[in-house]
């Protein structure tokens, strides 16, 4: 049986640009997570304009700090493939700012579709995407002003 589990997290900071997703990817890598695997970065490429076509490209020589300062210029969503390096599990992080927004908040979505982690009986285990999401957002000092799970069967 297929599922699509989501979660959303909405977040604020007293800036928003693209240094604040730099942050936020550097800590998950600080605490455990990768994003590449077999030398390869799964991201949502430059131009990408929400058509959502992932595309494989070369970690070496990948300059993180341009790809977001360009995604942020054209106001597109950033998105990666992370991996938990103790365990296999993974979910897609998608960042969309929300430019028109006074509060400076931005939605971070974890779909966890890829390589999920769940629960013994078979639900998507949230508490255990909670616990490290909201480890590296302390991280980086963001607070996480709502989240929401969806699941589909």
């Amino acid at each position: 049986m297929s599922r699509d589990s989501s979660l959303f997290v909405t977040c604020g900071s007293k800036t928003i640009d693209n240094m604040v997703i730099q942050r936020v990817l550097e800590s998950f890598v600080k605490y455990g997570w990768s994003i590449s695997q077999n030398e390869l970065l799964c991201i949502l490429p430059v131009g990408d304009a929400g058509r959502y076509e992932w595309t494989d490209i070369p970690a070496k020589g990948f300059d993180l700090e341009k790809y977001l300062a360009e995604k942020y210029r054209l106001k597109e969503p950033v998105g990666f493939q992370l991996i938990n390096n103790d365990t296999s599990f993974g979910c897609v992080i998608l960042f969309f700012f929300n430019h028109d927004d006074k509060w400076n908040t931005f939605t971070i979505t974890f779909d966890l579709g890829f390589e999920r982690k769940d629960t013994d009986n078979g639900n998507t285990d949230v508490s255990w995407y909670l616990d490290r999401i909201s480890q590296v957002l302390e991280e980086v000092e963001l607070p996480i002003f709502s989240f929401e799970f969806k699941e589909f069967l």
